[in-house]
């Protein structure tokens, strides 16, 4: 006579095979001679409800959204099937028309963006949709990445890095760099300098750097901004202005933007061998 022993991984293949614990009860009872021993039964259902908390599933095809899966494959849940493993181009033969999505290459763009985090979805797969909903909420207008979808994706615990990185996978490129930039300033503030400043603007390198090392404009200046903008102390506007009126320049209220005067006065370098003249 033999003798089998019921264990938790014998429980385990079975539940892996496709039965269910229902059948594997109904099994026990219609084989065994005498009713399936309560502890029996307990200990099965403590095992099932183990193995069901959570499952690795790898190299698998799954379709979704499909309704009753009964004849293609096993159901895992309404609108869930287990199908058997097939490649991307099996499936789009095996069932025309539907999306398929092959979640082992790289993926493919599937959102526009602008530079203030408004996405349109151009396309989707369940990947991108539920990383989409992850670091963006939904209104009126569509999506739109926020400084609190951003705090809801670090709850999550996702990093910076990882919420840039899927914008880059997902986004049409190019990324808009103001947009990767204010990600990063919603994570981890950059700081940046903005202030009135009154600027002095000496084009001729002569005049500069005698301003520059000068004693009598050293307590007026507060720094200098190569090539051409120097720049004045907030209480010293009135004495810079005054000395340079006393040392004969012409001030004027405008600044010129671009090349410096200078640089723009300098002579092109001579190219070639200077000419003399001709023997004859």
């Amino acid at each position: 006579m033999q003798t089998f022993v019921l264990k938790r991984d014998s429980v385990y293949a079975a539940l892996e095979s496709g039965m269910t614990l229902d059948e594997i009860r109904s099994f026990l009872s219609a084989c065994g001679r005498t009713e399936l021993p309560a502890n029996v039964g307990r200990i099965l259902s403590e095992w099932a409800g183990k193995r069901e908390s959570l499952t690795l599933w790898t190299n698998v095809t799954v379709a979704t959204g499909c309704g009753t899966m009964e004849t293609a494959g096993r159901a895992l849940g309404d609108g869930t099937a287990l199908l058997p493993a097939m490649t991307a181009k099996h499936a789009i033969a095996e069932f025309p028309g539907w999306r398929v999505c092959d979640h082992r290459g790289q993926p493919s763009p599937a959102w526009a963006s602008d530079e203030f985090g408004r996405i349109t979805p151009l396309a989707g797969d369940a990947v991108s949709d539920a990383r989409l909903a992850c670091i963006a909420d939904r209104g009126g207008e569509g999506w739109q990445v926020t400084p609190q979808s951003i705090a809801h994706a670090r709850a999550l615990g996702l990093t910076p890095d990882q919420i840039l990185d899927w914008l880059n996978q997902h986004i049409t490129p190019p990324v808009p760099p103001l947009l990767q930039m204010a990600i990063r300033n919603w994570t981890g503030r950059e700081t940046c300098g903005l202030a009135r400043v009154y600027l002095l603007q000496v084009s001729r390198p002569q005049v500069r750097d005698a301003i520059l090392h000068s004693p009598a404009f050293a307590p007026l200046l507060a720094g200098h901004i190569p090539p051409d903008w120097i720049v004045l102390r907030d209480d010293g506007v009135a004495a810079a202005r005054k000395l340079l009126k006393t040392l004969g320049f012409a001030l004027s209220d405008t600044l010129q933007l671009g090349p410096s005067a200078a640089s723009r006065e300098e002579p092109p370098p001579a190219t070639g061998r200077r000419k003399g003249p001709r023997k004859r």
